[in-house]
């Protein structure tokens, strides 16, 4: 079952240097700060930078207040 705050979608894991589907709070990501992401592939978790993040939000209407 997945969670209804949960947001999916690519991002480059800094780690593996790979592209990788990612999830994210919708609630967190709301807030303005840095978004953190989790994939489930590598087992990383990392923040966006905050260009990165502003972008995200700007792009994908579920995550705009």
């Amino acid at each position: 079952m997945m969670n209804p705050d949960s947001y999916v979608f690519t991002a480059e894991c800094p780690h593996c240097k790979e592209q990788r589907g990612v999830s994210c709070s919708r609630n967190q990501a709301r807030t303005g700060e840095p978004i953190e992401v989790y994939a489930i592939a590598c087992d990383h978790r990392w923040r966006l930078t905050p260009e990165d993040s502003k972008k995200l939000r700007e792009q994908t209407t579920v995550l705009q207040p």
